[in-house]
């Protein structure tokens, strides 16, 4: 399955914007500190494999991202099989086939995938986001990149167990984030409170409108790991992340900065680089 890319805990939670490796299919989930759409564990290390920010994608080749959602459909004996999953090998090539018949007798797909995957990206209907060539099981890389947009593939089996691709349209942006949050916000470590995080986020946004870079201000006011980066998110693609928070990024002109908002994930700022 996907190779796990940085994407998710307090989004792994899905809920606030960075990532985490693996080796499987690449998992390209929201980063650690962007929120993503539910909260909900990161996806499983086999999935990701990259934990750097997303590099861009090339305009000359499209086709060097994708993105996608899954089925997965795993056994004893795959890496990373959750615990409660008993079947053997060709159990698991039987459900597979079964689940793809189903597919093409018209059932939908994401449906299926919260139903039936073994997956963490269950809860998202399967969807992993956007990835780039070598961050997924070479099978599960090459059966995705060969299919047309809105296209599914066969059963395709890799370390992880067996696998239903669909090929979804990529729609990402390439962000920049700086996140305050406060005790009990989700994923939050923190032990300030919401009011501390208030005027700690608006002398951020002071601090941006008087000129500073906002790379330097989210490494002095950002929470989560992406502040080390200057709050580089890499790409994220829409449908990852909590609406408001996918609203403003998809919003934004390259180059422009949104004024701090509340989720419940912190409060937030972005930039869109690209």
């Amino acid at each position: 399955m996907p190779a796990r890319s940085y994407l998710l805990p307090l989004l792994l939670a899905l809920v606030a914007c960075q990532s985490a490796p693996s080796t499987a299919p690449a998992s390209a989930g929201p980063p650690p500190d962007a929120p993503a759409v539910a909260p909900e564990p990161a996806l499983p290390a086999a999935l990701e494999v990259a934990s750097p920010p997303t590099p861009a994608p090339d305009a000359a080749a499209p086709a060097e991202r994708v993105a996608a959602r899954h089925i997965l459909v795993s056994y004893v004996g795959t890496v990373g099989t959750p615990m409660n999953v008993r079947r053997s090998e060709d159990d698991a090539r039987r459900k597979a086939a079964a689940l793809l018949e189903r597919l093409r007798a018209g059932e939908d797909f994401a449906a299926m995938a919260r139903d039936e995957s073994d997956d963490a990206t269950r809860a998202r209907g399967g969807f992993l986001g956007g990835f780039s060539r070598g961050t997924m099981a070479p099978a599960f890389e090459q059966a995705t990149f060969a299919l047309p947009v809105g296209g599914t593939s066969e059963v395709v089996q890799t370390p992880f167990g067996f696998h239903i691709i669909r090929r979804e349209p990529l729609d990402e942006v390439h962000v920049a984030q700086i996140l305050v949050q406060w005790q009990g916000a989700t994923g939050a470590s923190v032990e300030r409170t919401q009011q501390a995080a208030r005027l700690r986020i608006e002398e951020a946004w002071s601090l941006l409108q008087g000129g500073a870079a906002f790379s330097e201000v989210a490494r002095t006011h950002s929470d989560g790991a992406a502040g080390l980066r200057g709050g580089d998110l890499g790409w994220s693609t829409r449908g990852q992340f909590l609406p408001t928070w996918e609203e403003k990024a998809f919003a934004l002109a390259p180059g422009e900065t949104c004024p701090p908002f509340e989720t419940s994930v912190g409060y937030h700022i972005l930039e869109r680089l690209e």
